[in-house]
């Protein structure tokens, strides 16, 4: 016999079926899911997609300083220092009740109207924070603001959705950056418009004003540019 005769080729490693049976008889079905990533393009929409997730981020980091580093002011203005406390705790009560409510609402029904339209809160919040004539107005305001807050386990999600995984870090990175800066900004604009602490001072006005312009415009960009695509659950 010859050598040639003699060497048996091995059959090729035959494709793997996803769900497939095993051919072995008596054997139980394996089952593997898989899930293919979508193959994301970085396009303009991309990025002002992410800007749009960070400044949404940054705009409830300024409310929320200006919650607290303002409240002395807000309660002294309105002659009820006894209530500071509530400007910040209503927020910080509406974040974690709603953050987990909104987020499985959003798997199931998507994302983007979840994201906008509580944005489109804060921005209302902060309008009737602006223009409050008492201390149960601005305590209502803020209460309307901290609605925009529940979007904030979104936030991260959103950004990892539209990037690529290779930069995904990145994205990540921003949100936190976004975060840090609407935290100094916060402290320095607020600072700049109530530099004595004057309770009868109106700087806590335009400072929420300031306020209503980021979360309107964050929301706008929102709904221009993030398009996710259909989930099937």
């Amino acid at each position: 016999m010859s050598a040639k005769g003699s060497l048996t080729e091995k059959p090729a490693p035959s494709a793997v079926i996803v769900g497939s049976e095993k051919a072995a008889t008596g054997s139980s079905l394996e089952t593997t899911t898989t899930y293919d990533e979508p193959n994301h393009e970085l396009h303009a929409k991309t990025f002002v997609a992410v800007f749009a997730t960070c400044l949404i981020y940054f705009a409830q980091l300024v409310s929320l300083v200006g919650a607290g580093a303002q409240g002395q002011t807000i309660a002294g203005h309105f002659n009820a220092t006894d209530k500071t406390s509530w400007f910040s705790a209503t927020i910080t009560i509406m974040t974690v009740v709603l953050g987990p409510i909104v987020s499985q609402a959003a798997d199931y029904w998507g994302r983007k109207w979840f994201l906008v339209v509580p944005t489109l809160f804060g921005a209302v919040g902060s309008i009737i924070v602006a223009r409050a004539s008492d201390v149960n107005t601005a305590i209502a305001g803020f209460c309307i603001i901290g609605i925009a807050f529940g979007t904030q386990p979104l936030l991260h999600t959103v950004i990892s959705e539209v990037l690529p995984r290779k930069w995904r870090a990145y994205g990540q990175a921003s949100a936190m950056i976004s975060n840090s800066l609407g935290s100094i900004t916060g402290l320095i604009v607020g600072g700049a418009f109530n530099r004595t602490s004057d309770p009868a001072s109106e700087g806590f006005r335009y400072y929420f004003y300031m306020a209503m312009a980021w979360y309107f415009i964050a929301a706008v960009l929102c709904v221009v540019v993030y398009n996710p695509p259909q989930i099937d659950i």
